[in-house]
């Protein structure tokens, strides 16, 4: 009886363990399961993604490799994404190694008294358009407010040593500062460009290309802005306008036809004391006084 016993209490509890356990056993593969199952909603399969993008190559300066003399090119791309249409010389080749140039009425309001290359200062160095030497009437200085606006160049290019026996120029031994015009599109078409700013500034201007026709590729622009400045009394407004025609009258051969007109007008400052800064503020520039 004894023995029968004790032998039905060991039966009675290995079956016990056997169902415990294995209740645990399946209760755990079944939330594994469910586990699987919920990741493998949160996180769907992808097989293969492939992203394709484009860089745009918007350099400041770019360096050629055939040159003999510390030289570097602003090109189009450039101008056209980080320089506003109506922005000046000295705005434009600020970005350029050893240039130094600061306009204190504001960008393309005023001249800039401060441009240098090389430490070199206006009137040492040679600036051209399209080739051509120019400067004041007066002195070898160059008003950068009075002339082209960036709108109408095609490139520039800082050449920082003297230059060669071909180069011609007012003062080639202090480097010079190109200017391109920009060419004619192939394509007839419109173009309409403008901002408005701070300091009361608004300007506009339109462009028309013809595209090609029997008169070659040609376009005319022009423009117009007013501002009244950053500094005090330092108001102004300019007119620019540019016609250029490009002929093509043999396959290497070409006849360009161009002019251009600048009319400025302004109250220009040539900066102040510091005892005036002290007295009317940081942006003094001219005071209302006839009589001063």
């Amino acid at each position: 009886m004894i023995s029968t016993r004790k032998k039905f209490v060991l039966q009675t509890g290995v079956m016990a363990a056997a169902i415990f356990f294995g209740s645990t056993t399946n209760t755990a593969e079944l939330k594994q399961a469910d586990t699987e199952k919920d990741a493998s909603k949160e996180k769907p399969k992808v097989e293969k993604l492939t992203v394709l993008g484009h860089a745009a190559r918007i350099d400041p300066a770019t360096v050629s490799i055939y040159i003999t003399q510390p030289t570097s090119k602003i090109q189009s791309g450039f101008l056209a994404n980080n320089i506003i249409p109506l922005a000046s010389v000295d705005d434009i080749i600020q970005f350029q190694p050893s240039v130094f140039s600061q306009n204190p009425n504001g960008p393309g309001m005023g001249k800039a008294e401060t441009m240098s290359l090389r430490g070199f200062q206006d009137g040492q160095y040679n600036m051209t358009f399209d080739g051509i030497p120019f400067g004041n009437a007066s002195d070898m200085g160059h008003t950068t407010s009075s002339l082209f606006i960036s709108h109408f160049l095609g490139e520039a290019q800082i050449d920082r040593g003297p230059g060669t026996a071909s180069t011609i120029g007012n003062a080639t031994f202090g480097g010079t500062m190109g200017f391109t015009s920009k060419n004619p599109s192939a394509r007839m078409g419109t173009t309409l460009y403008g901002t408005y700013g701070s300091f009361n500034t608004r300007a506009g201007g339109i462009e028309f290309d013809t595209g090609k026709t029997r008169m070659g590729r040609a376009f005319i622009d022009m423009q117009h802005e007013e501002t009244n400045g950053y500094l005090t009394n330092s108001s102004g407004r300019r007119s620019n306008l540019m016609f250029k025609d490009v002929i093509d009258l043999a396959p290497e051969t070409t006849l360009t036809i161009e002019t251009t007109y600048n009319k400025e007008w302004q109250y220009t400052t040539q900066g102040a004391t510091l005892d005036d800064y002290k007295k009317y503020g940081k942006n003094y520039g001219l005071c209302n006084d006839p009589s001063k």
